[in-house]
């Protein structure tokens, strides 16, 4: 049982680089939160704008636990993302979007 785990965690841990790798390639400033249980990244965009991210291979969080981790994000001036595998491509182009079409202030 212990390989089947370590083998998600890694599975886990590889997209949680891949999604931060992606977003410093945009001009993002990006935390990593190790072995967390709550958000697995921050991101802070060019136009300073805060993004909690949580990174999921399987398993979303239950429509309960994400509106109160969007609550908690919206309380701190952050916004909740939850990516996957399926959705990696699309809330990146959308970040993409938002960060060529904003302006950076000086």
């Amino acid at each position: 049982m212990m390989g089947g785990q370590n083998t998600a965690y890694r599975k886990g841990y590889m997209l949680e680089r891949r999604v931060k790798k992606k977003l410093e390639e945009m001009g993002f400033f990006v935390l990593r939160s190790a072995g967390s249980h709550q958000v697995d990244l921050i991101a802070f965009s060019p136009q300073q704008k805060v993004y909690w991210i949580e990174c999921k291979l399987h398993k979303k969080p239950s429509r309960r636990e994400e509106e109160e981790w969007r609550k908690r994000a919206e309380r701190y001036g952050a916004i909740y993302l939850v990516i996957t595998r399926e959705n990696l491509k699309s809330i990146i182009n959308l970040l993409k979007k938002e960060c060529q079409s904003a302006t950076v202030p000086q």
